[in-house]
């Protein structure tokens, strides 16, 4: 049901957003995964405009600098931004890792990164399972991570009537739109973000790079492979919890 509040509210804003120059639309009481924010923003900049797009929940999983109590949600926002090619798209957690790459490391039976969370004692941990009864650590480790943990929950929760600290289910979205045209107008703004992205690709590479990539380029990629040939890959624990809960259902 999320998925589909958020397609209706990305319409909305869409449409909005072009007669007004700007637009918010928020959701909340919703009832599972939102999914990748970035897919929300990235619809929006196909329609020519700004997108960004924020989601919090209330459950308690990243703390405040200085502290180990989780009272964040892993609360990720995307930023979507056409050019005369394919959009730039910044899709980020607020967390060093999202609660679903947590799920993936504990189904495959991995270890995660130094660094990414503490056990439910504040103890470092590498155990995905052991993170997920503790907190999982800011994407810097430090303060800016922390507070783009509480602005997201801010925007994307409390203003749009999402609660906090596991009070309930009631989670939140906002979608914004901004209409380039409003601003300094739509051709002068492909110009620019396009020399952005052309810039990027050519700048000069460190030792050992390949190539630089301007954000969602790689994602893009993977959406390629996955359309060309009609599949996603799935790991196999991964691919047997899920054929054993729908035989259990």
């Amino acid at each position: 049901m999320e998925a589909v509040a958020l397609e209706q509210a990305v319409t909305m804003v869409i449409g909005k957003a072009k007669e007004t120059g700007i637009a918010i639309v928020g959701t909340h009481t919703g009832d599972g995964s939102s999914g990748a924010m970035g897919y929300w923003s990235r619809k929006i900049a196909d329609a020519g405009l700004i997108g960004i797009s924020m989601s919090s929940y209330p459950f308690g999983m990243v703390p405040p600098h200085g502290s180990h109590e989780p009272l964040f949600c892993t609360n990720p926002i995307a930023w979507g931004i056409p050019t005369e090619g394919d959009p730039i798209v910044l899709d980020m957690s607020s967390s060093g890792i999202s609660y679903y790459g947590l799920v993936e490391a504990k189904t495959r039976g991995d270890q995660v990164a130094d660094g990414l969370g503490y056990d439910k004692d504040g103890k470092e941990t590498t155990d995905p399972a052991a993170i997920m009864e503790g907190a999982i650590r800011p994407f810097d480790q430090g303060v800016k991570g922390a507070g783009l943990a509480l602005m997201v929950q801010i925007i994307g929760g409390a203003l749009v009537g999402g609660d906090f600290l596991n009070e309930s289910d009631h989670d939140g979205n906002v979608v914004i739109a901004i209409d380039p045209e409003a601003m300094i107008g739509m051709k002068r703004f492909l110009e620019e973000t396009t020399k952005m992205t052309e810039a990027i690709r050519g700048a000069k590479k460190l030792e050992g790079v390949d190539e630089v990539l301007v954000p969602g380029e790689r994602g893009d990629r993977i959406r390629s492979k996955i359309l060309d040939h009609d599949e996603i890959e799935v790991e196999q624990n991964l691919l047997s919890s899920l054929i054993d809960f729908v035989a259990e259902g």
